[in-house]
C-alpha cells in the first residue's frame, strides 16, 4: 500500500477512536513489515489492529500466520499484552500516531508513517524503552533510553494562518505550487492537488506567483477525505485494499503451485514411459533369449559354418550365397553381422 499522507492520518485516527478502551490480548510480528495487535472491544469482540511498517494500519477482522515472534515483538509482548487503549491520536499534524496504553503503569506505542517508518515504545515520560528500528538523525535519537522526539513541520497545517501560508508560498525553494503543499504542508500529491482544484488555482504555478492566498486559505477548511463511492470509510477502504493484495499474492501462489504439479506430472509422465519401454526391452531380450536357447544347438552350427566360409569367400560373396536362405534372413557386409529368424 502508498503511505498515508498527513490529512489521511488525521482522518483514519478519527476513526480509530472506537477502539478506546479496548483491551491487548497479544501483539504478533515475525518480519519488520507489519504487526497486528489482536484487541478485544467492549460490546464488539476481537478485532485487529494491522499496522503496515511506516505505510499504514487499519482495523481489521483477521490476521494471518505467524511464525516466531521477533525481538521487538517480545519486548511489546511483556510490556503491553493485557494493556488497555486510552487513547489515539495524530502528533500535530505529523505522519505519527501516538497510542496511549494503560496498565500497571502507562507506556506509548508511537508509529511513523515516512521514510521506511518505525514503531516506538515509551514509558510515561517519553523515553524509548524499544523501537522496531534503531536510528539516528541530525536532530534525534530512536535508541532505548533516549527521550522520544518527533520531526516537525515548519507549518502546521491545523493551526497555520493566511501570514503562515503566505509566507510558506514565498519561502518554499519548491518549483511547482502542488509540491509545496504536498511537502510544506504534508498534505500529500492526491490531496494538494484536491486543494488547488477547490482554489481553481493552477497546480502547476510558482509557489512565488500565487495571488490568491485568501482563497487558497478557505479552501484547506474544504478539504474532505477522497474515497470511491462504494466506500464510507477510510479503514474500510484500506482494509478492502489489504484483502485484495492478499487474494493477489494467494493466487500468484496458486498459479506457482498448478505450475510446479504441471511438472511433476510431465516428469512423473516420462518416468513411467521410461519404465514402460525398459520392461518391453527386458520382455523382447527375454524372448530373445529363450529362441536362442531353444535353437542353440542349429545357431551353433551356423555360427561353425560361416566361420569355414570366410576362409574362403569374402562377406559380399557370402552375402549373395545366403540371400534366400530360410533361418538367414539378413547379411550386413559392412560390420560381417548376420540377423537369424528363430521360431
Amino acid at each position: 500500500m502508498n503511505q498515508l499522507s498527513s490529512f489521511q492520518i488525521k482522518e483514519i485516527v478519527k476513526e480509530l477512536q472506537t477502539l478506546v478502551n479496548s483491551k491487548i490480548d497479544k501483539v504478533f510480528m515475525d518480519n519488520d513489515n507489519e504487526m497486528y495487535l489482536q484487541l478485544h472491544t467492549p460490546n464488539l469482540g476481537k478485532r485487529f489492529l494491522r499496522i503496515e511498517t511506516g505505510n499504514t494500519l487499519h482495523i481489521t477482522e483477521f490476521k494471518p500466520v505467524f511464525q516466531k515472534a521477533n525481538d521487538f515483538c517480545q519486548t511489546l509482548r511483556k510490556i503491553i499484552n493485557n494493556a488497555r487503549i486510552r487513547s489515539i491520536k495524530q502528533i500535530d499534524f505529523e505522519r505519527i500516531i501516538k497510542i496511549e496504553l494503560e496498565k500497571t503503569t502507562t507506556h506509548y506505542l508511537i508509529m511513523e508513517f515516512f521514510s521506511k517508518g518505525n514503531i516506538i515504545l515509551t514509558d510515561e515520560n517519553n523515553q524509548i524503552i524499544n523501537c522496531l528500528f534503531k536510528q539516528k538523525f541530525t536532530q534525534r535519537k530512536l535508541l532505548p533510553k533516549e527521550q522520544y522526539k518527533h520531526p516537525k513541520l515548519k507549518y502546521n497545517l491545523l493551526e497555520m494562518t493566511k501570514q503562515d501560508l503566505k509566507n510558506m508560498l514565498q519561502g518554499t525553494n519548491k518549483d511547482l505550487l502542488v509540491k509545496a503543499l504536498a511537502i510544506e504542508l504534508g498534505l500529500g500529491g492526491k490531496y494538494a492537488e484536491k486543494l488547488c482544484e477547490i482554489a481553481r488555482i493552477s497546480k502547476t504555478m510558482p509557489p512565488i506567483q500565487v495571488k490568491n492566498t485568501d482563497k487558497l486559505y478557505s479552501s484547506i477548511k474544504e478539504l474532505k477525505l477522497i474515497l470511491p463511492k462504494e466506500f464510507k470509510t477510510l479503514n474500510d477502504y484500506l482494509n478492502i485494499q489489504y484483502q485484495q493484495e492478499l487474494s493477489e499474492i494467494k493466487s500468484g501462489e496458486e498459479l506457482a503451485y498448478q505450475e510446479q504439479i504441471k511438472k511433476v506430472n510431465k516428469m512423473m509422465s516420462i518416468q513411467k514411459q521410461a519404465i514402460k519401454n525398459y520392461t518391453k526391452g527386458i520382455k523382447d531380450n527375454e524372448k530373445k533369449a529363450e529362441s536362442i536357447y531353444q535353437n542353440y544347438q542349429l545357431v551353433n552350427n551356423i555360427i561353425k559354418e560361416l566361420k569355414q566360409i570366410q576362409k574362403k569367400h569374402t562377406w559380399q560373396e557370402i552375402k549373395k550365397k545366403l540371400k534366400n536362405h530360410k533361418i538367414i534372413k539378413e547379411v550386413d557386409a559392412k560390420h560381417k553381422e548376420i540377423t537369424l529368424e528363430l521360431k
